[in-house]
This record gives C-alpha cells, sequence and structure tokens, in this order.
C-alpha cells in the first residue's frame, strides 16, 4: 500500500459534537464486530447522535470498511482507530487518544479477539446422544483443540489480545469516563465456553492448562463483574454478551467452508430440536450486544450474563443467565490481572 493511502487513514478529520454518542467497537471490521457496527446504524442512529468509531489493528482494511458503511448509511459519522489489543503498548495508545479525540464515551464493545486452534475431535461428530451434540454446539468443549504461545514480552497471546488489551484500555480511560456527563456502558463479547471454566487466580493465562480462549472469555465475565462493583455509583456500567455460535473469519477457522455447507442441515436439525445456541449469522449474534446498547444501563442487572439465540423460523431474543462467582475468587482474579497490567498503565492511573 502506498504511504499517501496511510496518510489519508491517519489523518481522518474528527468534528465531534459535544452531543455526539460515540460507540467504539474493537475488531470492527468484521465478525460480529462488523454486525454491531451495522446494526447500531440502523437501529441507534436514526434517533441518536450516534458516532461510530472502528477500532482495528490493520487500518487498510478498516478504511474499506468504513468506505462499505458510508455506502450504505451516507452521512454516518465514522471514525477509525488503530489497536492492537494484543499489544499493551498499543492498546493504552488507544485509550489516549480516544481521550483527546471525544468528551465523552457512550459505548466501548470489548469485541477484538483470537480463537487458534489445533483441530477437531471428528471422532466426538459420530455420537447420537442429544446431550453430547447439544453441549458440543454451544461450547465446543471436547471437540475444538485450543493452543496458545508466548508472546515476546513474555505474556500469552490469547490471554493479551482477549483480554488484557481491553482492561489495559478501560483502566486508562476510568477517570476520563468518571468525569464524563453522560454514562458509559462497556459491552463484551464474552462466550458459553467460560461456563465450564475453573479459573485458577495464579494461572489466569492458563499457561498450564489447555483452554485459554475459553479462560480469556471466563476473565471477561469476571472483569465486568468488578467493574461494576467499582464503577457504577459513577454512571460507568459493564456487561458481558454471548453471541452464540456464528459463522466469522474466528469460526471459519474450526474446519473449511465447504463443510460448515455440508453440517447445514444438521445444523437445522439441533437448532428445532436441541438448542437455539447456534444463531450462525453474525448479525443474529450481535443481537444481546445491541439490545444492552437500547436499555438504560443504570436499570440493568449487572450480575446477569446476555446470550444471543436464534429459532429457526422466529426472530432472535436475548437469553439472561446470572454469573455465579465467589468474592474470594472475584479478588484473586483481579489482584493478579491488576499486577500484570501495571506496568503498561500511565503513572497517573497506576497511582490511584
Amino acid at each position: 500500500s502506498s504511504p499517501d493511502f496511510l496518510v489519508e487513514i491517519y489523518t481522518h478529520s474528527f468534528f465531534a459534537r459535544m452531543d455526539d454518542e460515540v460507540a467504539v467497537i474493537t475488531g470492527a471490521n468484521s465478525g460480529v464486530g462488523l454486525a454491531v457496527a451495522k446494526r447500531l446504524l440502523v437501529e441507534v442512529a436514526s434517533t441518536r447522535q450516534l458516532r461510530l468509531c472502528l477500532a482495528c489493528r490493520n487500518m487498510e482494511k478498516a478504511e474499506v470498511t468504513r468506505q462499505t458503511l458510508l455506502r450504505e448509511h451516507p452521512g454516518a459519522k465514522i471514525d477509525l482507530l488503530q489497536v492492537d489489543t494484543s499489544s499493551p503498548e498499543s492498546a493504552v495508545n488507544a485509550a489516549k487518544e480516544i481521550k483527546k479525540r471525544y468528551t465523552g464515551l457512550r459505548w466501548l464493545y470489548c469485541n477484538a479477539g483470537i480463537m487458534p486452534l489445533g483441530g477437531m475431535d471428528w471422532r466426538l461428530l459420530l455420537t447420537l446422544r442429544r446431550s453430547v451434540w447439544a453441549h458440543l454446539f454451544s461450547t465446543g468443549e471436547g471437540l475444538i483443540n485450543h493452543i496458545d504461545w508466548t508472546m515476546d514480552n513474555g505474556i500469552q497471546a490469547v490471554f493479551s489480545t482477549n483480554v488484557l488489551g481491553h482492561y489495559l484500555m478501560i483502566k486508562e480511560l476510568e477517570e476520563y469516563l468518571i468525569d464524563q456527563e453522560q454514562p458509559c456502558h462497556i459491552i463484551w463479547t464474552s462466550s458459553n465456553t467460560a461456563r465450564f471454566v475453573k479459573m485458577d487466580p495464579e494461572d489466569i493465562q492458563d499457561r498450564k492448562g489447555i483452554s485459554p480462549y475459553p479462560s480469556s472469555k471466563k476473565l471477561m465475565d469476571l472483569i465486568s463483574l468488578n467493574l461494576n462493583r467499582c464503577l457504577n455509583s459513577y454512571g460507568v456500567y459493564s456487561d458481558t454478551t454471548c453471541p452464540g455460535m456464528v459463522v466469522s473469519q474466528m469460526t471459519l477457522t474450526i474446519m473449511p467452508s465447504f463443510l460448515w455447507h455440508v453440517i447445514l442441515p444438521i445444523i437445522f436439525l439441533i437448532r428445532v430440536f436441541i438448542t437455539h445456541f447456534i444463531t450462525f449469522d453474525p448479525l443474529n449474534g450481535a443481537e444481546a450486544l445491541i439490545w444492552l446498547s437500547k436499555q438504560n444501563p443504570a436499570t440493568l442487572d449487572h450480575t446477569i450474563k446476555y446470550f444471543s439465540r436464534k429459532p429457526p423460523i422466529n426472530k432472535t431474543y436475548v437469553l439472561q443467565e446470572k454469573i455465579d462467582v465467589s468474592d474470594q475468587l472475584l479478588n484473586d482474579v483481579m489482584q493478579a490481572l491488576n499486577n500484570i497490567s501495571q506496568p503498561y498503565l500511565s503513572e497517573t492511573v497506576t497511582s490511584k
């Protein structure tokens, strides 16, 4: 790509109005993140002064996404922000840029993530037991072999990308969010896989385990609970969601795309007789995130997790389920997370 093109991207003009309601979406150029952007433009922008900020790692792809959205919604306010959530430094810098650009932040969608896989155990698909199929297609547990690696900074890649980068952004933004006049709603793209994780406070990166992706999603649930405990009184709220099983760039790595089409009849039967967890289309998967976006966050129960569900015929709906965790585990996990985060945060943040 030419330097001129990159300069044009990085110097995109931002004329945010005081009454703009800014929505920052990480990982917004594909999958659930893109679906959230599309649905916000259709379902929220018509009644509110919405300004989207697509926070992505690859700026060229983000600009293509931005132009596509602008063709569909001429006049929409859409900005770009570079962030690589696998890099603590990039995450902190992105948060600082948000503070420079905007007078407030109405929504922060912590959506970017990776799910590196080492293959599947196809033998499990041969079972005919209904309970096994329901479990496999709602959690992937036993069916999917997760992998991970240690980055140059000594941090595990899945933990850093899915959790740490977002947490650092929030911590860097914390004082800014507390001081702003409007409420801020932080909405996480978690997963059903978090249900079955037994979190070890001494190994929150899952270095010793075999489930780095489910563990990262469990951490999101715990972080969200703690953010509410600390920040609700200041007008900052947090909730976690599960988009269900969607076909996206992430899930397409599980098996070749042609196999997805081969098993479509099976998926349809599962949706009819077993579970509505398979939402398939990212626009369906975004249902819980969009539903939350339309609520007054001060009226919600933030100990609830919100699940997108799609029956084969009827409209999508949101399932609610209590997040059950002990105070001791929550405290221990947050202490471990803060110990990892502290070296990357500004002195004004770490001193609080």
